[in-house]
């Protein structure tokens, strides 16, 4: 790289010394014998503020330089980066893998799910049915007087609890089969 500069500076300090024409005598010494001052004769000056033209060509400068640049050890750096480049791109491909993977397990775990809901809900309608027929074998008994009142509200309870987690499980149902409706891009709502 080249480069060039060109520089000045001003201050109100700055004064300019004018030599008056005129002389002075100064004291120096005295000598010995007959004990006469010794003068020595010294110019008169004065001295001015320097003004700013004069101070901007006083003081102007400039400079101009060369920079050389020699990477010897560039190629370590490159090397370097090179190679964490390529760790990067390993890491991003075993994440991309963990995704994969993960995704994976979140599928089967899903189906697992609904499949297993299916199941329940099969069973808790089967049981429903089977508590239906009992409650109303049971009603029949009690009419006739053939079954107390504790037996018959127990097997009343249990109908209600069948009927209950028929509820649950339909609607356990009705989740996961959104959740595997959504593995599969399907519309999970419609407008």
């Amino acid at each position: 790289t080249a480069f060039a500069q060109l520089n000045t500076i001003y201050t109100d300090q700055a004064k300019t010394f004018a030599n008056t024409g005129q002389f002075r005598l100064s004291p120096i010494g005295f000598v010995r014998n007959p004990f006469d001052t010794v003068f020595s004769i010294e110019p008169i000056f004065t001295n001015t503020p320097t003004a700013l033209k004069q101070q901007l060509n006083n003081n102007f400068g400039q400079s101009v330089g060369l920079n050389l640049n020699i990477p010897i050890f560039a190629n370590g750096q490159t090397n370097a980066t090179i190679q964490r480049s390529k760790i990067n791109i390993e890491q991003a491909n075993l994440n991309a893998l963990q995704t994969e993977n993960t995704l994976y397990q979140n599928i089967t775990q899903a189906y697992l799910d609904y499949t297993l809901a299916t199941k329940r809900y099969q069973a808790s309608q089967e049981n429903l049915d089977a508590q239906k027929n009992n409650f109303d074998f049971a009603q029949k008994r009690f009419n006739a007087g053939l079954l107390n009142a504790v037996e018959f509200i127990n097997i009343r309870t249990n109908f209600i609890n069948a009927q209950s987690n028929l509820l649950q499980a339909k609607y356990e149902l009705l989740f996961r089969n959104k959740i595997m409706d959504f593995y599969e891009g399907k519309t999970l709502y419609s407008n």
